[in-house]
């Protein structure tokens, strides 16, 4: 017996479909195929295979901005440099402490 298939249609930006193209037959597959691993992953999980959080933003060279608490709470967390390095942030103080 043949599974039965359904077509969708989505747009995207020309730029990022091309590059899932080659993501895609780099990693072996398609994009179709990349589409259909992640539908099924969302649904055997009931939701997204991944972590959905906002954008990290940065400044004109590349360094996150972050806000007080933020930046508190990330201070142990090395960012990556452009080149691969790790990047640790500076200590943390309170001027009060």
């Amino acid at each position: 017996m043949m599974d039965m298939t359904t077509a969708i249609t989505i747009r995207i930006d020309d730029d990022l479909k091309n590059e899932m193209d080659t993501v895609a037959r780099n990693l072996g597959t398609t994009t179709t195929g990349a589409i259909t691993m992640f539908a099924r992953q969302f649904v055997a999980r009931r939701g997204f295979p991944f972590p959905i959080v906002e954008p990290i933003k940065r400044d004109k060279e590349g360094y996150p901005i972050l806000n007080g608490a933020e930046l508190k709470k990330n201070a142990h967390r090395p960012e990556s440099g452009s080149d691969g390095t790790l990047v640790f942030p500076v200590s943390l103080k309170d001027d009060d402490e």
